[in-house]
């Protein structure tokens, strides 16, 4: 079983990775990794850096995020089948991010709709 994640594992566990990598000024990757018994830990089948346009809010962004993310399942397994694709395990210590405070979405919002 596979998963499509729109955070870089190990340093973008769990949920709301998107607004957590654009608050800390990192690129958002999407990530399609196997699933195991914990939450994105699995072994990394495939990342890309996703070239997110430009949005005034972070539902879009999300949006535009999630769908990239799942057109990269397509290709990975493709690419998985073929033998293309070595599982790369992950390192056990990583960061696991939890649902961002209001606070932080509207300081997001804020500068999203500004530029």
């Amino acid at each position: 079983i596979i998963n499509a994640h729109a955070g870089k594992l190990p340093y973008y566990r769990n949920m709301n990775v998107v607004e957590w990598a654009l608050l800390n000024g990192d690129k958002v990757t999407g990530t399609v990794h196997l699933i195991d018994n914990n939450i994105d830990t699995g072994a990394i089948l495939y990342e890309e850096v996703l070239n997110l346009k430009k949005h005034n809010n972070l539902v879009s962004l999300r949006e535009d995020a999630f769908d990239q993310v799942i057109q990269l399942v397509g290709k990975t397994i493709i690419n998985f089948d073929k033998g293309v694709i070595v599982p790369t395990s992950q390192p056990a210590e990583g960061k696991k991010w939890y649902v961002m405070h209001q606070y932080f979405r509207d300081k997001l919002n804020s500068k999203l709709s500004s530029t």
